[in-house]
């Protein structure tokens, strides 16, 4: 059972053949892979993917084969990365389908870098001797915003997340925030940083940083004070890093690392025990901090800075960001000052301005917490495909180089994007590891809160340009795969006729205003904050 006390694999349970199938295949991948993402769109599950890639044989990957001559299991994963393409809004092309088959033989070496080993061991591994737990997009404790970073062709959300602390941090608040900075600050730089975040803990929001020297850990500290002085009505805060959580570091910052959890915070990571934290995975780890946070600040950075690249990857997912201004003669501020300069990001001029940027409700808004989680099956059952092969890696280093590094590395020059097609708008087709699951919705027992899957559909509509009408958020709803619950989904007429009635209760206490035909968040006037 999940014991919402615990920091490891206890405070989710065991995880199921979807996530652990999605962890196997985190590590053929060795980073965040937009072609595999558009793969298990089509394929359905992990768990099918992940077997096909098992069924390979040894000697495919290293000829060079056509498809015409390609083995079955090839044929099967092409097609799916075709119907994948589709579901995502991309067109077929060539160079599209020479991008996935040199993908898919980086996928299968790293494969065969793999180990038999006993289906304990292989859970070992994966919750790193059972001190993380690891949760999938199917799970009821995933953000929901993460869902933001598949609205791009081009980009690719997490197959799985690792996690120390407290499942239910990532949650816990309706509106978080990122506060960012360069490592190299200056006691202005940190002290904005860490007043920042006191800031806006104190009012309860979560506070999501990258665990480094500097501004973030200024920012983590802030956090941690303001839970000090007031209590359970204070935020926790986040720290998401670019490496397997048995790398975290600094190592002078491993003090804070456990004063998070201490303070019911969380460690998270996209990437599996062992990996180790390279140059080219902190600008990936980015677009989690941006993606995961309601607004993003600036607190100080140099012109070449990770926080601004932060700051660019929240600004294309349409997040809210801030800089705080400084001299003009202090090559410590210059980052801020150009962001404002050149219109990416609005001036905060006072600490406590922050607040009118942030919304007040931070009831768990997209996930039941893990006391009310559904439970898990306790049983280590893994895939077919791991029972068989148990394929994991043979050692703790998982982040030796592949075939895939040089593209990976080209990927990243380009602000850490991977183009698996022709580039232009796309659409959110992403139905989850269960596959065809745009047309159902979670069973409300333990489904997110409805009002609030109603706040994430209109917000991801105007995230696509899509006018939000009742029926165009009600097709949203239906295609938004984070609402996939572990209990099993009733039909979408049941939960169009809710979603229909819930819109007409926030109509009527004013959350809603429906506007030429389209629905539109209510904020009272000193909360408004227009970009």
């Amino acid at each position: 059972m999940s014991n919402p006390d615990a920091y490891g694999l206890d405070a989710v349970g065991i995880p199921d053949d979807e996530t652990l199938a999605r962890a196997a295949l985190t590590y053929c991948l060795d980073g965040a892979d937009a072609i595999m993402h558009a793969t298990l769109l089509g394929a359905g599950s992990a768990i099918s993917v992940l077997q096909h890639i098992c069924d390979i044989p040894h000697a495919w990957s290293s000829n060079d084969n056509d498809l015409q001559s390609a083995p079955d299991s090839v044929k099967r994963l092409e097609q799916a990365f075709y119907a994948g393409l589709t579901t995502w809004g991309k067109r077929i092309t060539k160079q599209a389908s020479q991008a996935f088959m040199r993908s898919l033989r980086n996928w299968h070496r790293r494969s065969l870098t793999a180990v038999r080993l006993q289906d304990n061991t292989f859970l070992n591994w994966i919750s790193a001797e059972g001190a993380q737990w690891i949760i999938g997009p199917h799970s009821a404790l995933w953000p929901a915003s993460l869902q933001d970073l598949s609205l791009r062709g081009d980009w690719a959300p997490p197959l799985c997340l690792w996690g120390r602390g407290y499942p239910r941090a990532l949650n816990a608040c309706s509106s978080p925030l990122a506060i960012v900075g360069s490592r190299g600050v200056n006691t202005y730089g940190h002290t904005t940083a860490r007043a920042l975040a006191f800031e806006a803990s104190k009012n309860g929001h979560t506070i999501i940083s990258g665990g480094a020297l500097g501004s973030d850990a200024a920012a983590h500290w802030g956090t941690i004070a303001a839970q000090e002085d007031y209590g359970s009505q204070a935020g926790a805060t986040i720290a998401v890093f670019a490496g397997g959580l048995n790398h975290i570091g600094p190592k002078s910052n491993l003090r804070l690392f456990d004063a998070i959890v201490e303070h019911g915070g969380a460690l998270l990571s996209e990437m599996c025990p062992g990996t180790i934290p390279q140059a080219r995975r902190f600008l990936l780890r980015n677009r989690i901090i941006a993606s995961m946070a309601s607004a993003v600040v600036v607190s100080q950075a140099r012109l070449r800075s990770g926080a601004i690249n932060t700051a660019g990857w929240a600004n294309e997912l349409n997040r809210k960001v801030y800089a705080i201004p400084g001299n003009i003669d202090m090559p410590h501020n210059a980052g801020c000052n150009r962001l404002v300069h050149d219109g990416k990001a609005i001036l905060l001029d006072r600490i406590e301005n922050i607040n009118d940027a942030l919304d007040d409700d931070h009831a768990e808004s997209n996930s039941t917490s893990p006391i009310d989680a559904p439970a898990l099956d306790q049983r280590a059952q893994l895939p077919r495909c791991i029972t068989k092969n148990a394929t994991f890696p043979a050692s703790e280093h998982a982040s030796h180089q592949s075939a895939s590094t040089s593209s990976i590395e080209q990927h990243h020059k380009s602000h850490a994007k991977r183009t698996i097609a022709d580039r232009g708008d796309t659409e959110s087709g992403d139905s989850g590891p269960e596959g065809n699951a745009q047309n159902h919705m979670p069973d409300n027992s333990h489904a997110p809160d409805m009002e609030a899957l109603i706040l994430q559909a209109i917000r991801s509509c105007n995230n696509q340009h899509i006018p939000a009408s009742i029926d165009a958020v009600l097709m949203m709803l239906g295609s938004m795969s984070n609402t996939k619950s572990l209990a099993e989904t009733p039909p979408h007429d049941t939960i169009a006729s809710a979603a229909r009635h819930t819109i007409a209760l926030m109509e009527l206490d004013g959350t809603l205003l429906l506007n030429n035909g389209q629905l539109q968040r209510v904020h009272t006037p000193n909360r408004e904050v227009t970009r």
